[in-house]
């Protein structure tokens, strides 16, 4: 499996964990407010919390930019690789190691700031901010997203905030 292919599993994998958390906020809508309660109800598995869910949310992105690294550190350690994949495996290792550093930096200045929840991902251009809350205020969201704009360099526009509920 060559260089290119991997970065672009990888960036599908992180795409597929943000789409299963959106999956699984939309999912907390009951289908019954839509267009009436079903005929019949299946015994389903308890939810998990929204906190649990944004745990479970860290501890897989963390999990995944790790594996990610130690995969492409293999890459470019292997006597085969050649330079243009080497050094993309590099640079692809060098941005995550940024986004993992900003992350942990914009999640710390919230927490001291009185978002002891707030979770945030980080990409090339944009970001996200998850927190748990039924909504956000006009004054909170204006607090995150300076915050964040300042510690990572996006514009507001690209940075999102996302109330867990």
């Amino acid at each position: 499996m060559n260089g290119a292919r991997i970065l672009r599993l990888k960036a599908a994998r992180l795409a597929l964990c943000l789409s299963a958390l959106a999956f699984a906020a939309a999912a907390s809508w009951p289908a019954w407010r839509e267009g009436g309660a079903p005929a019949t109800r299946e015994a389903v598995a308890p939810r998990p919390s929204p906190a649990e869910t944004l745990t479970a949310f860290y501890t897989d992105r963390n999990a995944l930019r790790e594996e990610e690294i130690a995969q492409l550190t293999a890459l470019a350690g292997q006597a085969d690789t050649s330079d243009e994949i080497r050094a993309a495996a590099q640079r692809r290792i060098m941005a995550l190691r940024e986004w993992m550093e900003e992350e942990a930096t914009v999640e710390a200045v919230l927490r001291a700031r009185g978002y002891e929840t707030a979770l945030v991902t980080v990409h090339a251009d944009s970001a996200n901010i998850l927190i748990l809350a039924d909504r956000v205020s006009r004054e909170d969201a204006a607090v995150m997203l300076e915050l964040t704009a300042r510690e990572t360099g996006i514009t507001g526009g690209n940075i999102k905030i996302i109330p867990i509920n």
